[in-house]
């Protein structure tokens, strides 16, 4: 699969799998006789995986250690799976503070609906009076 090919299938842009790809980022791509790139289904699967921790918010430079870590072999496993935990640590205390922010929002919307029917009642009752 061609470079063209895979920013389609993956929706990311060329010259971001080039970044990746000259920044160690993910491992070198193999090439045709033309020099072209010819993704296989590892690197295929790198992209994902990249694509996947960048979602979760790890940096470049945590990407680029991790994947350092990789080529170091099983030894580095704790490393790994340290950063990956320090990420999902992270995202866990943004959805907490998240949850925190829309039940904050939602207590103040109801509020909202609670004034607004007493200014209603209060101001707008002699409406009603005055038509009957």
């Amino acid at each position: 699969m061609n470079i063209n090919e895979v920013s389609k299938k993956y929706h990311v842009d060329k010259a971001t799998i080039r970044f990746w790809e000259k920044e160690a980022v993910m491992p070198p791509v193999p090439r045709d006789q033309n020099g072209y790139r010819n993704f296989t289904k590892f690197n295929e699967e790198w992209i994902h995986f990249i694509i996947a921790l960048r979602k979760a918010g790890i940096s470049i430079p945590s990407l680029k250690q991790y994947t350092s870590l990789i080529i170091e072999g099983d030894s580095s496993i704790p490393k790994r799976k340290a950063i990956l935990q320090a990420q999902e640590d992270k995202i866990n205390q943004e959805i907490n503070d998240l949850i925190q922010t829309r039940d904050y929002l939602h207590n103040k919307i109801k509020r909202y609906g609670t004034h607004l029917l007493q200014y209603e009642k209060k101001n707008l009752n002699h409406l009603n009076q005055k038509q009957g």
